[in-house]
């Protein structure tokens, strides 16, 4: 999950004691701080069956990495967050 160079993550994996693998049953990656404002909802409604993970690279995106954590949840639909950008 680390470069090669830097020891910087570039994916931050869902956390397993959060959620169970074969109990998730949707996977959204995001960046920067709407991954903690997703995570305090998900633990005050008491959901676990949604897996979060974190990027902490998005150029050159992190493929190898990505497909990694995909691959720990095959029975989860993904949810990839759409940017919002300034409005």
């Amino acid at each position: 999950w680390q470069s090669q160079t830097s020891g910087h993550k570039r994916v931050i994996p869902a956390n397993e004691m959060a959620c169970a693998a074969e109990s998730v049953r949707r996977h959204i990656f995001c960046t920067g701080k709407i991954y903690y404002e997703l995570i305090a909802e998900l633990e005050m409604k008491g959901i676990d069956h949604i897996a979060v993970s974190r990027l902490e690279q998005i150029a050159p995106f992190p493929f190898d990495t990505v497909q990694e954590e995909l691959e720990r949840f095959l029975a989860a639909r993904l949810r990839l967050p759409r940017h919002t950008g300034d409005r």
